[in-house]
């Protein structure tokens, strides 16, 4: 079972038994601990943000959402094929966030998944629908305010990982 994943219930986790978050507040180059900040935030912002999880339950969810064990074949189907029109009225994939999933269609499959970043973090986990991998990254440091730590963790370290399959 799911032993280490949180979303905005009683049991929600303080700072001091989460791994700590850092940001360059100040552009000066010294990483600060910004902890309490990012779990109030976490917290309190609905919608946006508000689950706690380890990389492997994320992991171990996504397996379960596809296998069948937390949905049934037709809701899977239903994320698996959730097309629309472009403006050229031409049906594809879905790669909005669609069901709370959005869809990277690239050479080695279609890729189900959802990111996110805030200030003090970075994640996206996403499953390839023909091959079954998982990929969960997870990144204390937050990337939201510099392009260079979006494009090496979102482009540069997901290209690598989807390499090594």
């Amino acid at each position: 079972g799911l032993t280490d994943i949180y979303y905005h219930n009683l049991d929600y986790p303080q700072s001091s038994g989460l791994t700590s978050c850092y940001w360059d507040q100040y552009s000066d180059g010294k990483m600060e601990n910004i902890s309490d900040l990012q779990t109030n935030m976490t917290e309190f912002i609905k919608g946006s943000d508000g689950i706690i999880s380890s990389p492997l339950n994320m992991a171990q969810f996504y397996k379960a959402v596809f296998d069948g064990s937390l949905i049934n074949d037709e809701m899977i189907n239903i994320l698996k094929t959730d097309w629309v029109l472009t403006e050229e009225n031409e049906q594809k994939m879905n790669t909005a966030y669609s069901h709370g999933y959005m869809v990277i269609q690239a050479e080695d499959g279609d890729w189900l998944g959802h990111a996110g970043l805030h200030i003090g973090t970075a994640c996206y986990v996403f499953y390839n629908i023909q091959t079954q991998a998982t990929i969960a990254v997870f990144s204390n440091t937050g990337a939201f305010f510099f392009p260079e730590r979006m494009k090496m963790i979102y482009h540069d370290l997901w290209n690598d990982l989807r390499n090594t399959f």
